[in-house]
């Protein structure tokens, strides 16, 4: 009312105002983005580690059925054959139906064999299959060889490449990641400063006046000056810390396992290959001729067949076992045995020729 109806003293002000931030704020949340950045990257190197070791050994897993497969097939028709050939000598009065009874006892038997080990092989072919998130396995047979039993390399050698796991980068990360927080929490406890600039136009005055109006704000952090976040994030760090010292000793001892079961499994089938396995097939060979001239009956014959199969699974067995923790290995070291092997190769030849 008065002098001051309708626009007669109206005040008109645009003002922009900035936020200047201190403490390097800005740099510390970049430093944080980026530790972010490096530890999803390394996240994805593990989980990707991770899914190449487990394909692996469902590979592995498959090829060694299909060796199963073969050997209970060929076990079947041998068996088949001692069928027959006790038959024989049944029919000739040379041997009893008691033995015809058991020949005919480890026909069924293998044929119960072969059927497990096919719908073991079914399973197989599609847990490989949705290692890469096919719901059917769209292939029939692998291709591969499980022959191949390599030297390993000594433990200590390994254990010097365990610092290119994920895992262990993914804890050296997440220290820097919570190391930026904690630095981006404490800058926090420092007030920002807004700063601004405008322009005023009032109709109070006679000449309607310009005028040019500048503003600093400062807040005073009294009663809250971050303590909580910068607790936060201390208690947060010191937590990776023991994390990571907890992660170095498991993958350790993850390693251990791991090398120890491959040592164990290269030594049987070393051991099976030279040793056992060419014994158990002369036993067999022996067996078998002695039954056709008539100096053994047909139970010799079983029993070294028997052998001679439980040997070759065995075999079987050891050298899956040998790849499969090879693969843990080089899953955990993050890096190939032959390669390791050639380097140490390389390296004597080298002081060879020193």
């Amino acid at each position: 009312s008065g002098d001051f109806r309708g626009t007669r003293s109206l005040e008109t002000t645009v003002a922009l105002s900035q936020l200047i931030e201190l403490g390097g704020k800005r740099a510390k949340r970049i430093k944080l983005a980026q530790a972010d950045s490096r530890l999803a990257g390394w996240r994805y190197e593990a989980k990707r580690l991770s899914v190449l070791t487990d394909t692996t050994q469902r590979f592995i897993a498959v090829l060694a059925i299909q060796k199963k497969l073969e050997l209970a097939d060929e076990d079947l028709k041998l068996a088949s054959a001692g069928f027959d050939a006790v038959t024989k000598q049944v029919t000739a009065g040379k041997a009893s139906l008691v033995a015809k009874t058991k020949a005919s006892v480890e026909v069924a038997t293998g044929k119960i064999r072969a059927a497990r080990i096919r719908r073991a092989l079914t399973i197989a072919r599609h847990e490989l299959a949705s290692a890469w998130g096919a719901t059917r396995p769209q292939f029939t047979r692998l291709l591969g060889d499980l022959r191949e039993i390599s030297a390993i390399p000594p433990s200590k050698k390994l254990v010097a490449h365990l610092d290119q796991n994920p895992e262990l980068a993914i804890w050296a990360a997440e220290l820097q990641q919570r190391q930026a927080a904690l630095d981006l929490a404490r800058a926090g406890a420092i007030p920002d400063v807004t700063a601004g600039v405008g322009y005023r136009h009032t109709r109070e005055t006679d000449d309607n006046d310009h005028a040019i109006v500048a503003g600093v704000s400062i807040p005073l952090p009294l009663f809250d000056r971050n303590q909580g976040a910068i607790l936060k994030a201390r208690y947060s760090l010191m937590q990776a810390k023991a994390q990571q010292r907890a992660a170095v000793v498991a993958l350790h001892t993850e390693f251990e396992k791991a090398y120890q079961t491959l040592a164990s499994a290269h030594s049987d089938a070393i051991a099976l290959r030279d040793e056992v396995l060419p014994a158990a097939k002369s036993s067999y060979d022996a067996s078998g001729q002695s039954f056709k001239h008539g100096k053994s009956g047909y139970l010799d014959v079983l029993d070294a067949q028997r052998t001679l199969i439980g040997v070759r699974r065995q075999y079987i067995e050891a050298r899956e076992a040998y790849y499969t923790a090879a693969a843990s290995v080089e899953g955990i070291i993050a890096q190939p045995l032959k390669s390791i092997t050639k380097m140490t190769q390389k390296n004597k030849d080298t002081d060879n020729d020193k």
